[in-house]
C-alpha cells in the first residue's frame, strides 16, 4: 500500500505542539482525514485520527498495524509538510531535516505530493 496523496488541511500558527492537520489518500482509493502533525521533544511525528474516551484515554479510528507502514505514512506526511512550509516561506518553523537523522523525512519520495490544486485558502492553512 502506498500514500498516493497528502493534502495539508490546516496549518496551526504560534508556539504550540500541534503544527498541522492533513488528509492522506492510500492507493488512490482510501482517504484518511484528521492526521495531526505534532512537534514535541525536538522532533516531528504524526498522530492518527482518534477520539477521547470517557476515561481520558484515546482510541484511534484508524492506524497502521506495524511500524513499517507507520514509517511510510509518517515519511509521506512529514515530507509534504516540509515542502508546504518551504513553499510558503514560513521561516518561524524549523526545518524537519535539521531536526531528524532520518533522510526519508526530507520529502525526497516523489510519489508523495501536496497536490498542485491548492487554492489560496489552502495555502493560508485555513479550511
Amino acid at each position: 500500500m502506498q500514500v498516493t496523496n497528502v493534502k495539508i488541511r490546516k496549518i496551526v500558527p504560534g508556539d504550540t505542539p500541534l503544527k498541522a492537520v492533513v488528509s492522506i489518500t492510500l492507493d488512490n482509493q482510501l482517504a484518511v482525514h484528521e492526521i495531526k502533525i505534532v512537534y514535541a521533544n525536538n522532533r516531528y511525528f504524526i498522530v492518527m485520527p482518534s477520539k477521547m474516551l470517557h476515561r481520558g484515554e484515546y482510541l484511534d479510528y484508524v492506524h497502521p498495524i506495524n511500524q513499517e507502514f507507520r514509517k511510510i505514512i509518517e515519511d509521506a506526511v512529514l515530507g509534504a509538510y516540509e515542502k508546504f512550509i518551504a513553499e510558503a516561506e514560513l521561516d518561524a518553523v524549523p526545518a524537519i531535516s535539521a531536526l531528524s537523522d532520518d533522510a526519508a523525512v526530507n520529502g525526497e519520495n516523489s510519489d508523495n505530493s501536496t497536490g498542485d490544486d491548492k487554492t489560496e485558502e489552502d495555502k493560508t492553512g485555513e479550511v
